[in-house]
């Protein structure tokens, strides 16, 4: 049988509501690196098709990984750490050697340094019982440290496979293709990239070196992340396309901002204080006083306060209030995940996030 070379399901001709369908047609032409139709759409016309496959199948299929002898590559994403670092994870990795890539550094402002962020994750990672040979941080959109990761992938695989595991929109596809352009004279993405969940279905094979296959893998479904509660109107607005400019407030004790209508971000208590936004540029931020929030929230919710549009409300639920308080000393974020983080300098402060249930908001150490 043969597979799409876009997401890895194997093509059939027979139903068109099933993975990996193709029209006879094209299928009996029998060219190589064929597109099934849902592949097809998404790379020419950013439509996203439902699939047949659910979390489980994906689990299903990746049972396989721990009982090879192979090289896992980890891939999280920077500007969402929290949901893409995925529970369970180390039963799939098994005790094959892992190197955790984290993917989208050219988000980050540039006076960022990758060394900093590198030590943060390596700390972050033993605090979550990864046991990681290696960090790399890359970016796969620009090429960003492609070399340096290739160079320790060879290293590390002693001529075993590699396997590129993580959770739905970190940019797995995206590095894979990245690394074949960086070994051979393609120039063309050969694995289909998209914002949406789920683009890879299956196993992909590609031949990295002479004895070394790299796999790419389909996207571990972890419902924290919003991406898979939004249309692609509202993706469009809180994923970043290039790198963020930080937005920073000087807020005084009872203002608010939001970001869209899916954060309320109240500063409740606390001398006046300097919060650094960092989320997608093209979010629509709005800045009121905590006593007209309510107000400002419900006439312009749906028309200046987006996203959430009106057909996703079912899926976020209802709206709830998470409070933090702000030590006196040391630097913070304030993680919304999907969304970005909010920096926050330590001053007895207290914040109360509105966002939706579905929705994860969490405090840390400063990642930059």
């Amino acid at each position: 049988m043969i597979k799409c070379m876009g997401c890895g399901a194997f093509l059939q001709t027979e139903q068109q509501d099933k993975t990996g369908y193709l029209p006879k047609n094209i299928m009996d032409r029998g060219k190589d690196g064929v597109l099934c139709l849902r592949c097809h759409r998404l790379k020419h016309y950013g439509e996203n098709r439902p699939t047949d496959l659910n979390a489980s199948d994906y689990l299903k299929k990746m049972e396989v990984i721990a009982s090879e002898d192979a090289l896992v590559l980890y891939m999280i994403d920077i500007m969402d750490v929290y949901g893409s670092f995925m529970q369970g994870m180390n039963r799939i990795i098994g005790q094959n050697d892992v190197v955790l890539v984290a993917n989208k550094m050219d988000l980050l402002p540039s006076s960022v340094k990758s060394g900093k962020i590198i030590h943060w994750l390596k700390k972050y990672a033993k605090e979550e019982g990864l046991k990681a040979k290696d960090v790399i941080a890359i970016s796969a959109k620009t090429g960003q440290s492609i070399d340096v990761a290739l160079e320790k992938i060879k290293n590390f695989a002693k001529e075993r496979n590699v396997y590129v595991v993580g959770a739905t929109n970190t940019g797995k596809s995206s590095f894979i293709n990245q690394l074949i352009k960086s070994t051979t004279d393609l120039v063309d993405d050969v694995v289909t990239v998209s914002r949406f969940a789920g683009t890879t279905l299956d196993f992909i094979a590609i031949p990295l070196t002479r004895k070394t296959e790299i796999i790419d893998t389909p996207g571990l479904i972890n419902q924290k992340q919003i991406a898979h509660k939004l249309c692609k109107k509202s993706l469009d607005l809180i994923t970043p396309q290039k790198t963020i400019r930080p937005l920073v407030y000087q807020l005084e004790e009872g203002q608010t901002i939001f970001m869209g209508g899916l954060v309320r971000f109240d500063f409740v208590e606390g001398e006046k204080s300097s919060f650094v936004f960092h989320i997608a540029n093209q979010l629509p931020i709005h800045r009121t006083k905590r006593i007209r929030a309510d107000d400002v929230f419900e006439r312009m919710k749906g028309s200046k306060l987006v996203p959430p549009f009106e057909e996703e409300m079912a899926k976020l639920g209802k709206i709830v209030k998470r409070s933090f308080w702000i030590p006196s000393e040391g630097e913070y974020d304030i993680v919304i995940g999907g969304i970005g983080f909010v920096g926050v300098k330590g001053n007895k402060l207290k914040i109360d996030v509105l966002l939706h249930e579905t929705m994860d908001v969490m405090i840390r150490p400063s990642m930059l």
